[in-house]
């Protein structure tokens, strides 16, 4: 990066919610970051939501859709 600053603003982070908690913890999590990026003076985070667990197994028949694998190679974070 050659001395620049990464800019959260422009990463685009990966959710998986999974199963069981995942569905109230990463939310919560979520908004947390999103505050502080906020309170640091960056701007939206672009939050990408892939298919994991029981949900992909019931909408793609298995639980780590080939689609989630391909976009967790594309996203910055997750």
């Amino acid at each position: 990066m050659s001395g620049a600053r990464a800019n959260i603003s422009d990463t685009r982070i990966g959710v998986l919610l999974g199963d069981g908690m995942g569905h109230e913890i990463v939310p919560a999590t979520q908004r947390v970051l999103s505050a502080a990026v906020t309170a640091a003076g960056g701007g939206d985070v672009d939050w990408v939501e892939l298919p994991l667990g029981l949900g992909a197994i019931e909408s793609h028949a298995m639980p780590i859709p080939h689609s989630t694998l391909l976009a967790l190679d594309q996203l910055r974070a997750w």
